[in-house]
């Protein structure tokens, strides 16, 4: 057999053992993708406006804060809203309850919510969030459909002092009666007086006691000694709250004349 016959076959035996080998590998499977999810957003088809004052002012302790919600339906069909008012502030966080609004299309209504502040309440700042919502499912709100902020300052104020039936002048001999309402937020501890009689030395500081009313709005009342001269009394009024907290009056006068 010629050289070149056999070299040809050898060739052609070679190829075929080369396919033959490539057949047995194992053959990759390519990637399957898996099925991407599509996350459904619910989009409400309702639609309004929600209003409240910008600012609603300064308060007090204790003091019940009334704050104007308005609402407007600016979609095509009568609808039932939900809304709520939240107060965030120095470390406190309150949501008042839920109101549900029905409007005709284009329909506006003010509603009224009412926040009663805390007696332990912290000065500063609050921020008040007013928002409609679609509906409440499980008593949550559900697709918030419009938001109004505002905002109120919380105060500790000082308590109030108010003279009652002051007069001007008394005769010699007579015992003064002296008569305040005191008003605090937080309540008042103590209400004294300080006082000088014409021909005294030295001012006296006596207590006063509460007649009528109670910690946070009362009538405090102190009864002196029968004056014995003429001249002036002097006096001022001072009143400590439960966070020790004191307001004092300037000094008065009442003129101790003679007998008539």
């Amino acid at each position: 057999m010629p050289v070149e016959r056999i070299v040809a076959t050898a060739i052609i035996l070679l190829i075929a053992l080369v396919d033959y080998l490539g057949f047995m590998k194992p053959v990759k499977e390519k990637p399957v993708k898996e099925k991407e999810e599509t996350a459904m957003v619910e989009v409400s088809s309702r639609s309004a406006d929600i209003t409240v004052p910008e600012n609603l002012g300064e308060h007090n302790m204790a003091e019940v804060i009334s704050i104007p919600v308005e609402i407007k339906n600016t979609g095509r069909g009568m609808y039932t809203f939900v809304v709520n008012v939240e107060i965030s502030g120095p470390g406190a966080q309150q949501a008042l309850p839920f109101k549900r609004i029905s409007l005709e299309p284009g329909e506006s209504k003010e509603t009224l919510f009412e926040y009663k502040v805390p007696l332990d309440a912290s000065e500063g700042r609050y921020t008040v969030s007013a928002v409609v919502w679609d509906r409440l499912q499980e008593e949550r709100p559900v697709q918030k459909i419009s938001e109004a902020k505002s905002a109120f300052r919380l105060i500790d104020a000082l308590p109030e002092i108010t003279f009652l039936d002051l007069g001007l002048s008394a005769q010699v001999g007579e015992r003064l009666n002296l008569k305040v309402r005191v008003r605090d937020d937080r309540g008042v501890k103590w209400v004294r007086i300080t006082y000088q009689f014409p021909g005294m030395s030295q001012k006296k500081t006596a207590m006063m006691q509460r007649k009528s009313g109670n910690e946070r709005d009362g009538i405090w009342a102190f009864t002196t000694d029968p004056s014995r001269q003429t001249g002036q009394f002097i006096f001022r009024i001072e009143a400590m709250d439960t966070k020790l907290q004191i307001a004092t009056t300037e000094e008065y006068r009442i003129a101790i004349v003679t007998k008539m």
